[in-house]
C-alpha cells in the first residue's frame, strides 16, 4: 500500500499520452488537500469546492515556468463568494510550485450540499503573472459545478475538448481520516491550429472513435483508482485506459505552502478606510489579523496602521 504522504506519489500531477489523438493528465493532491484543509473550519460543502478548486487549477497551473504566479479565483453572489487558489513557481526550476488556497461564505447560507454555481451570477478568473505583467482570461459561469466551467474555459479559451473525472474524500482507513484529492483530465489533440480550430475541434472529437473510447474508460474510473491509496498514479493510469497502452510523459511535484507576511496583512488593512481602522479590535494596542490562506496570526500595531493611513491619505491630497 503507498504510504498517504508519501510526497513523490501523493503531491503531483501527472501527464499521459494515449496516443496520437488523446493525451491527459492526473492530479493527486492528497498531501496538499490535507495541509490545506486541516485545522479549519470551513463547512464541508466549502471544503468540497476547495477541494476542487485546487485539483482543477493543478491541471494547468503545472504548465507554466520558474518565476510566475499563477490565481484561479472564482468569484460569485451566491452562498459561496469567493474561492481562489494561487500557485507560486520558484525562480529555481528544480523546486516545486506551491500552492495556498482560501474560501469566503456566508455562514447562514452555507451546508452540506454545494450550491448549482449557475443559479448565481458570477465568473472564473484565469490569472497568470509574469516577471513583465499579470494576463489572463475571465470566463462567465454558466454550468452547475466548477469541474463543467473549467470544461467550458478549456473549450472557449483553450479551443480544446476535454473531460474530468474527479474523486475527492476523506476515506476511512487505518488511522486518522485525511483528504484525499484527484482529477484526471482527457484531452482531444488532434488538429492543426488554424482560425477554425475550435469548431473543428469540437467536430474531430465528436466523430473520433478514439475519443469516444477514452470518454467511455474515463466514465469507469474509480475514486481508489484515482486518489488511491492502493493504486499508484502508472498503475491506475494503465488500469482505467488499458486498451490505448498508455505512457507516462512528465510528473511534475507540487507542494502546498503560504508567502503571507505581516507586511502583505498590513498593506491588506490599509486598503481600509480609515474610519474601519480607527476602530478595529485590538488588546493592547495589536489587532489580530489572520491570514485568509493559512490562518496564521500577526499582531498588528493599530496606531501604526493609523498613521500610515493619513500619510497615504495627505499624499492624495497633494
Amino acid at each position: 500500500m503507498v504510504e498517504i504522504f508519501d510526497k513523490a506519489v501523493e503531491d503531483a500531477v501527472t501527464l499521459f499520452i494515449l496516443n496520437d489523438a488523446v493525451a491527459g493528465q492526473i492530479a493527486r493532491l492528497n498531501g496538499v488537500l490535507q495541509a490545506s484543509l486541516e485545522g479549519r473550519d470551513y463547512p464541508p460543502a466549502v471544503q468540497q469546492v476547495i477541494a476542487e478548486a485546487a485539483l482543477l487549477s493543478s491541471l494547468v497551473a503545472v504548465s507554466f515556468p520558474p518565476d510566475h504566479r499563477f490565481m484561479y479565483k472564482v468569484k460569485s453572489e451566491g452562498p459561496i463568494r469567493l474561492v481562489q487558489v494561487d500557485w507560486v513557481f520558484p525562480k529555481d526550476p528544480d523546486k516545486p510550485p506551491r500552492m495556498r488556497c482560501a474560501a469566503a461564505y456566508e455562514p447562514m447560507k452555507v451546508g452540506y450540499e454545494v450550491p448549482n454555481w449557475n443559479d448565481y451570477p458570477g465568473e472564473i478568473t484565469h490569472e497568470l503573472t509574469t516577471p513583465q505583467g499579470p494576463g489572463g482570461a475571465d470566463i462567465e459561469i454558466t454550468r452547475p459545478t466548477l469541474t463543467e466551467n473549467f470544461q467550458e474555459y478549456y473549450r472557449r479559451i483553450e479551443q480544446t475538448v476535454a473531460r474530468i473525472k474527479l474523486s475527492i474524500g476523506q476515506p476511512i482507513e487505518s488511522g486518522p481520516r485525511c483528504w484525499r484529492g484527484s482529477a484526471m483530465m482527457a484531452h482531444f489533440r488532434d488538429i492543426e491550429h488554424d482560425e477554425f480550430k475550435g469548431r473543428r475541434m469540437m467536430e474531430n472529437a465528436a466523430a473520433s472513435a478514439d475519443w469516444r473510447r477514452t470518454l467511455a474508460l474515463l466514465s469507469t474510473a474509480e475514486s481508489d483508482e484515482l486518489s488511491g491509496p492502493g493504486y499508484s498514479v502508472d498503475e491506475a493510469v494503465q488500469r482505467i485506459f488499458y486498451g490505448f497502452k498508455p505512457r507516462i510523459a512528465q510528473v511534475f511535484p507540487v507542494s502546498y505552502g503560504c508567502d503571507c507576511t505581516a507586511e502583505m496583512l498590513k498593506a491588506n488593512l490599509l486598503e481600509k478606510t480609515l474610519r474601519d481602522i480607527s476602530v478595529l479590535p485590538n488588546i493592547n494596542g495589536y489587532f489580530s489579523a489572520q491570514c485568509g490562506f493559512c490562518n496564521k496570526s500577526y499582531d498588528i500595531n493599530v496606531a501604526e496602521l493609523i498613521a500610515e493611513k493619513r500619510r497615504r491619505i495627505g499624499r492624495r491630497a497633494d
